[in-house]
């Protein structure tokens, strides 16, 4: 079994998926999954990726993330919406990118790396 990763979650993933929600669902949990990976784990890898980012992120942190990746939106854009600086959205970001690549971590054990560390 190879071993996989979560650095892809910087957003380049999502280029070239249409904006829609189960679009990018989908592709998220294809990127956790894997190629040849059976579809029992990516249905329960695209529930797992939307209860994180319903149950797990802050109201801010969410709609960062959903209007930058769901929406494609570029992060000055995002700020001036929310009435915040860029660089506050880029914190969101960030923090939602590893509070989801943790959790998923614990989610799936193998997609922990190294010797099956948390990070």
């Amino acid at each position: 079994m190879k071993m996989l990763h979560l650095d892809w979650f910087d957003g380049s993933a999502f280029k070239g998926v249409p904006h829609r929600s189960s679009d990018a669902y989908e592709f998220a949990a294809l990127q956790y999954a894997g190629d040849g990976e059976p579809d029992g784990d990516r249905e329960r890898m695209i529930a797992t990726l939307k209860a994180i980012i319903r149950e797990e992120l802050t109201g801010r942190q969410r709609a960062c993330l959903e209007m930058r990746y769901l929406k494609g939106m570029k992060v000055c854009d995002i700020a001036a919406e929310l009435g915040i600086l860029p660089p506050t959205v880029c914190k969101h970001l960030k923090k939602a990118r590893a509070r989801i690549a943790k959790v998923m971590r614990l989610s799936f054990p193998r997609l922990r790396g190294g010797g099956g560390n948390v990070q």
